[in-house]
Order: C-alpha cells, then structure tokens, then sequence
C-alpha cells in the first residue's frame, strides 16, 4: 500500500485472518510512505523500496509456505 492514508490494525488483522481461513499464510502489510507534494517520492523512489522489501520478504517466504508448492510455484527460487 502507498500513500499518506492510515490502514488501520484492526482491518490488517481481519484481511489477515481472511487469508489463514483459506490455508493461507500472511506475512504482513507493506506501508511505504509516499511523502507530501513538496517533498514526495520519485515513481522510481518507490518502486526500489517495494522491490527492496519484496526481496527481503521472499527469503521469509519459503520458510513459511508449504515447500511443495513453494517449489513449483517458484522453480527457481534461490538458485
């Protein structure tokens, strides 16, 4: 999620239980603050942080996930 809104927890909680009830796993939200107009992020500026945490977060994600399917969905992750 991008912006300057404020997710709430309650509702991160509740998406969150939504996923575990369908055998899903969730990791977590991803905030990443844009700024305000003076100040504001490059397109550029903010698709490095995402891709930077999505990277950090694809590690976390085969130690989580069922390794069958983590294996066919992403042959070659790791190598």
């Amino acid at each position: 999620m991008t912006g300057n809104s404020r997710l709430k927890e309650e509702l991160i909680g509740k998406f969150g239980t939504l996923v575990e009830e369908k055998n899903g796993k969730f990791l977590g939200s991803l905030f990443i603050r844009r700024g305000r107009i003076y100040w504001q992020k490059t397109p550029g500026e903010v698709n490095e942080e995402v891709r930077d945490a999505l990277d950090a977060r694809q590690r976390m994600w085969p130690k989580t996930a069922n390794p069958d399917l983590t294996t066919r969905a992403f042959p070659n992750l790791g190598k």
